[in-house]
């Protein structure tokens, strides 16, 4: 299993490639990531891509509300990509969706 957070950086928004389980454990790594990014790249935007995704717990809604926000302090925005069905349904459960829409890229 993927445990590593990526990034790529494209234009005017980072996307962070998340790991396979985003749990209490990974959490930190993505934060940081997200922390890094804003402040080196200078971009507004993050893209949360869940494609390798299989497993999140109510630390990775913590995080992801934590990130939120940090981001919409500076104006920026969050958005969500490659959700599988059991992640869409734990962030449609929580209410995530309402502050951080999904988008296709």
């Amino acid at each position: 299993m993927k445990t590593e957070s990526a990034y790529q950086c494209v234009g005017e928004y980072v996307r962070i490639y998340l790991p396979s389980e985003v749990d209490e454990n990974s959490c930190p790594q993505i934060s940081h990531i997200a922390r890094e990014c804003m402040k080196k790249q200078g971009v507004e935007q993050l893209v949360f891509d869940f494609s390798n995704t299989v497993f999140m717990d109510s630390a990775g809604i913590g995080m992801l509300l934590a990130r939120y926000k940090e981001v919409s302090f500076e104006k920026g925005k969050i958005f969500l990509t490659g959700e599988n069905e059991r992640v869409s349904r734990i962030l449609k459960m929580s209410g995530i969706y309402t502050i951080m829409p999904h988008i296709h890229i």
